[in-house]
């Protein structure tokens, strides 16, 4: 089945931690029935690459102003790509300086219909849960400054869940903290994208124990059933970041 996905990014005011900042975002994602293609009205680079094998299509990403042309302000790019006998998990994200802090998002491939998932117990519910992180200021001026003064980069004033800082962070406890409702006894499938820019982020859910089924699109478990465990290790970007796909049970006791 073909797909096209439109992507348009302004500039808007965020108000996190107490501070306020003007960040590049996306506003607006939306799928039409046509030809598969990426496209994108701004000055920066994307690249879709974590985990798209990119049979018989040329690859269109790569270092900047080397390998490809960042799209200049009014201008726009369609970039054709097959996805040829692959299903699950992969993110997308800006791919010049570090515009991908908050230039990012999820792309999933669905299995056909009536295909189950190749695990015991499928899924009554699925959500995308996107690590990120938050600078109070504008974070390429932190890579700037660490490139002047020969220097790593200011770390992160917060890692975040879906752009959410949570309630352990200042002005957070309520509008700034990422939920997600569930119903005791069913299993939910949990799709994990590191995109924090260096950091490795560890997951998890407390009392709960989670079971990796894939990694970028390939199922690990075609041998023996992978063992449970209470954390999972998402690595970022600059490692060959992994989109993860992990089933949740939540038959632990709600007061856990």
């Amino acid at each position: 089945m073909d797909h096209s996905f439109f992507i348009e990014k302004k500039m808007q005011n965020h108000i996190k931690l107490y501070k306020s900042r003007y960040k590049e975002d996306i506003v607006e994602t939306f799928q039409l029935p046509t030809k598969p293609s990426a496209s994108n009205q701004s000055n920066s680079m994307f690249e879709i690459k974590h985990g798209v094998k990119q049979l018989r299509n040329g690859w269109a990403d790569g270092p900047a102003y080397i390998t490809q042309c960042p799209i200049q302000n009014g201008n726009s790019y369609s970039y054709d790509f097959n996805i040829t006998g692959q299903r699950g998990t992969l993110w997308w994200h800006a791919h010049i300086l570090w515009l991908r802090a908050t230039v990012h998002g999820a792309l999933v491939i669905m299995p056909p219909l009536g295909v189950p998932y190749p695990f015991p117990n499928q899924p009554h519910g699925e959500a995308e849960l996107v690590l990120g992180e938050w600078w109070n200021a504008d974070v390429e001026s932190i890579e700037n400054q660490g490139n002047t003064l020969g220097l790593p980069p200011n770390m992160s004033d917060a890692h975040t869940i879906n752009g959410k800082p949570g309630p352990l962070f200042p002005c957070s406890q309520d509008k700034h903290t990422y939920a997600l409702e569930v119903e005791w006894g069913k299993t939910y499938l949990l799709r994990i994208i590191n995109a924090a820019l260096n950091d490795e982020l560890f997951f998890a859910i407390a009392g709960h124990n989670m079971t990796v089924w894939s990694r970028s699109m390939r199922f690990i478990a075609s041998h023996s059933p992978p063992t449970p465990s209470s954390s999972h290790r998402a690595r970022p970007p600059t490692s060959s970041s992994e989109p993860t796909e992990l089933p949740a049970d939540t038959s632990w006791p709600p007061s856990c």
